[in-house]
């Protein structure tokens, strides 16, 4: 009589071993959406945070640490994409009138905010919680005396905004990580 094993089907065999990493997968998700959750309830701007973090995939499995890496780092992004703008701005607009040295003074405003908050990526990585407070807050001064001037260009406008409350996004990340400052 020959030794019979028994067989497991092989599609039974596939089947659980794609379903497991999928199943893992939106434990994690989930787990990352009740932090980013419990996060936006301590900002405020709830719907901003969620709506802003949401959009990162990589905030389902980062700590809060990783959450206000990824608010910094969508803050560069915004500046950078920002400045681009303004470059594109300052091409269609004449030299000497009011809306140039406008945008000449948003350039200046936003390069330095640029500077602040990858300096603040940059302490972030060695835990130096009062220089990241320092240079957020930094970046959203120089935002302001952006957004302050009496010409409005309205995409420059939005982008102003939108940069202003990253910042207070990350000032209030940062706060919840235990730094108080």
């Amino acid at each position: 009589m020959r030794n019979q094993r028994q067989r497991i089907p092989i599609p039974h065999t596939i089947f659980f071993f794609l379903l497991f990493p999928l199943t893992s997968l939106q434990y994690v998700k989930s787990q990352g959406l009740d932090l980013i959750k419990r996060t936006c309830r301590q900002t405020d701007d709830f719907d901003f945070c969620l709506t802003t973090l949401q959009a990162v995939n990589g905030s389902y499995s980062a700590d809060l640490a990783g959450l206000e890496n990824i608010t910094v780092t969508l803050g560069i992004r915004n500046a950078t994409s920002t400045l681009y703008l303004i470059n594109v701005l300052f091409q269609r607009t004449r030299w000497g009138t009011p809306l140039s040295d406008y945008l000449e003074k948003c350039e200046e405003m936003y390069s330095y905010a640029l500077i602040s908050l990858r300096f603040a990526v940059d302490q972030l990585r060695k835990r130096a919680y009062a220089q990241v407070r320092s240079a957020i807050a930094e970046s959203i001064v120089n935002v302001v005396g952006c957004d302050d001037q009496k010409i409005y260009s309205p995409p420059l406008a939005k982008q102003n905004q939108d940069l202003m409350k990253l910042g207070e996004l990350a000032l209030s990340i940062l706060k919840l990580t235990g730094y108080q400052g």
